[in-house]
């Protein structure tokens, strides 16, 4: 309960520490469960870097109208955050993360002056509850998600014409500050042309039109709000997302459901109905609050920006209603819409802690009981707050789990619909932007990974141990999707990958495989790992000797495609590849290196080698050597190679007829009498 007297040091610092809580349980959950992977709209976005390298980007695509939106000053920062990092969305996040405070400063800084003016309350209880308002997790898709940097943009540009037009020594200055506040939350999320609205709002509270500089700026504000909307609407497209004309009409009591559950779901984001009982609720105490302290004599220009921010968030409900009522109520409780409707709650706080203020200044019994109700409802509000937050932490690990599917399938594609429906876009297209990250090295295709949040490089440990369960030595572990990893077995089989020479910090997704020259096979192929988050330790791998010509097969998989052949892909081969035996030694051994020409050039000029690991030419020559010959080559063959510039089928020819290729085949196959090796 708020009091007028000041808490002692002890107290306050205890109050400190519960307003830091949240945002440090944030900046734990972003660090935690972010994923360094495009998702959704930030697909969109791909053209715009692309047009940057190829330099047909201007400034009349900044303009451009995505969905009801011309999102211009966000499309601005991603860019100059995508091109110095590679397009790493950490860099986004953590603006999304400044954004979220530089809003919690300006609400911070509104309560702690609106209580100050009304009446001599502690405000350190008051900072606490919004702390766990403006931080919840339940909004985490703004978070963690790299294109709502939009949403709080504007969030942040509402808050800022509300606070600057209402503050008491209010002159041109913080007129000028506010209009481009404004000008900000317009072009940056649909929503933001209510911002015009609420200043006006904020404007005839806090000046009126008696005096004649009130007048002036309330002319001014409706003249820049007017150049702003003629400058919004030209070249307007209704999107396809929205619904039919009149839909809402024919359905009022659905599009106010839904209106009603996007307020409630900072509250209540689980429950639909829930959700729409808490919102109406909300409302109607918002309402009743800012009468009850009129009628105690608190004035227009105290409750202004708390009445600015509800309207706001109110009619962000009913533009968002009108527009995306036909989804769903479901579609209401979406956390990239919490941000927004805090807003509600945020203004109900502050107001609701004023009332409850009254009760220490005031004998009367109403006053008292009207006081006590106030404090109730603000501790079930943070109570609500505290679980909906939580609530938030899992459907932050859903959405992290979807994330890291979505980066293994864009690494090493094996069902292009799964990544379609991840990432809510055409697949055609999705293939076509995956091209351009590929062709410029961006976000997963980023030769470097440098991160805000990157934490000490981690270890990757394991052994390697024979078929007979020794240990193994001399055997290379390396990552074939990064460049510079690898570590070699000790004399006890152990390996350990570490950071002097494989630079993996956290949140490393990639492949770890082991090899070896003289031709081994190995279980398993490799290791995967997506959002590598702590050191790992017994990743083991088992090798054998290739021995048979199943095993042949098995070792062309695993060197070529990283992965062991599919079910019924050994047999295969082995039926329609490797021809009869006939009577002599020279037959046999003619047989298996013909089988073996035939299976390597297939999977060397396969669909899966040549799109899926898009290996240059001097990786190229590796594979080759250590599929034909069973080796690494030699820096004075790899500089023979490069310097002869050949084409990759006249390489593979040279290789097929290499003595040291027959060589090799035989070597592994000695028949001591005809037979078909099996």
């Amino acid at each position: 309960m708020p009091r007028l007297v000041v808490n002692s040091s002890g107290q306050r610092r205890a109050w400190l520490f519960l307003a830091l809580a949240p945002w440090l349980l944030l900046l734990w959950a972003v660090v935690r469960y972010r994923v360094d992977v495009l998702w959704g709209d930030q697909w969109a976005f791909v053209p715009y870097v692309e047009a940057f390298f190829t330099g047909k980007l201007r400034l009349q695509h900044f303009w451009l109208q995505h969905q009801e939106h011309r999102p211009v000053f966000m499309r601005l920062i991603m860019l100059l955050l995508a091109l110095p990092s590679g397009w790493n969305v950490s860099y986004e996040i953590a603006a999304n993360v400044l954004l979220g405070s530089g809003l919690a400063a300006a609400v911070f800084l509104l309560a702690r002056r609106t209580v100050r003016r009304v009446g001599g309350l502690d405000v350190g209880p008051l900072i606490a509850l919004l702390s766990c308002i403006v931080f919840s997790l339940n909004q985490y898709e703004n978070w963690i998600w790299g294109w709502q940097i939009q949403i709080f943009l504007n969030a942040l540009g509402a808050a800022g014409v509300a606070i600057l037009l209402a503050h008491p020594s209010a002159g041109w200055r913080r007129f000028i500050l506010a209009a481009l506040c404004g000008i900000v939350a317009t072009y940056s999320f649909a929503n933001g042309l209510l911002v015009w609205a609420i200043g006006l709002l904020v404007l005839v509270m806090v000046s009126g039109l008696r005096a004649k500089e009130g007048r002036w700026r309330v002319a001014l504000w409706l003249v820049i709000a007017g150049l702003v909307y003629l400058s919004y609407f030209p070249g307007y497209v209704r999107p396809p997302c929205e619904p039919p004309v009149g839909w809402s009409v024919m359905t009022p009591f659905r599009t106010f459901f839904h209106g009603c559950v996007y307020l409630g779901g900072p509250i209540v984001p689980y429950a639909a109905r829930g959700a729409a009982i808490a919102g109406f609720l909300g409302v109607a105490l918002f309402a009743a609050s800012i009468w009850w302290l009129r009628r105690r004599g608190v004035g227009l220009p105290s409750l202004a920006p708390f009445v600015a921010l509800g309207c706001y968030a109110i009619g962000s409900a009913v533009i968002t209603a009108l527009g995306r009522s036909h989804n769903g109520p479901r579609q209401a409780l979406a956390s990239r819409y919490i941000t927004f409707a805090n807003f509600l709650w945020i203004s109900e706080v502050i107001l609701l802690f004023l009332v409850s203020g009254f009760r220490a200044r005031s004998a009367t019994r109403e006053t008292r009981r009207v006081g006590l109700a106030a404090g109730f409802l603000l501790v079930t509000i943070a109570a609500l707050s505290v679980v909906g937050s939580l609530s938030g932490i899992r459907g932050l690990r859903d959405h992290y789990n979807e994330l890291l599917l979505e980066r293994q399938e864009i690494l090493w594609p094996r069902d292009e619909h799964v990544l379609g429906q991840l990432c809510f876009q055409q697949i055609d297209f999705i293939r076509s932007q995956v091209d351009v990250l590929k062709k410029y090295r961006l976000s997963v295709f980023r030769r470097t990974s440098p991160g805000i949040f990157s934490r000490a490089k981690l270890e990757i440990a394991g052994t390697i141990r024979n078929a007979d369960g020794g240990p193994t030595s001399g055997f290379r572990l390396e990552t074939p999707d990064d460049v510079g990893g690898f570590a070699v077995t000790d004399s006890q089989g152990k390996y350990a990958l570490a950071p002097s020479s494989f630079q993996k910090r956290y949140g490393w997704t990639g492949r770890v495989a082991p090899w070896k020259a003289g031709g081994y096979v190995f279980a398993p192929a490799f290791k995967g790992y997506v959002g590598l988050a702590t050191d790992t330790r017994d990743r083991d791998f088992t090798a054998r000797r290739i021995r048979t010509t199943a095993d042949l097969v098995r070792y062309f998989y695993q060197r070529l495609l990283l992965r062991d052949p599919e079910p019924g892909a050994v047999k295969s081969w082995l039926n329609g590849g490797v021809p009869k035996d006939t009577g002599s030694r020279e037959d046999a051994h003619s047989a298996v290196r013909a089988a073996v020409r035939a299976i390597v050039r297939s999977l060397l000029t396969s669909k899966e080698y040549v799109e899926n690991r898009h290996r240059p030419d001097s990786d190229f020559f590796v594979d080759c050597f250590r599929i034909y010959v069973l080796r690494d080559p030699t820096p004075a063959e790899m500089s023979d190679l490069l310097r002869k510039r050949r084409t990759r089928s006249e390489l593979i020819g040279e290789f097929e007829r290499m003595p040291e290729f027959e060589k090799a085949v035989d070597d592994l196959f000695p028949f001591d009498r005809p037979r078909r090796p099996q």
